[in-house]
């Protein structure tokens, strides 16, 4: 029934990668700033890319909530 309130609850498996995520890139970060080479400063920096674009998804998407109508 579309008429019933909904109450969205937190998915703790996407919040969990999502917190996993945030650690990773935050410590990939600090490696890249503490390395002084140039190809592996790129190299680090490509595998951000994927990582980054998972973390604005999960977000923008709000995919850490199950947003299924529940009666109450």
């Amino acid at each position: 029934n579309p008429s019933l309130p909904m109450k969205p609850t937190v998915r703790g498996d996407v919040l969990l990668q999502f917190q996993s995520d945030i650690i990773t890139i935050l410590n990939d970060i600090q490696q890249i700033l503490a390395v002084p080479n140039p190809a592996a400063i790129s190299a680090k920096a490509v595998t951000l890319i994927p990582k980054i674009k998972r973390v604005v998804e999960t977000v923008t998407k709000q995919k850490f909530l199950n947003k299924d109508i529940l009666a109450s």
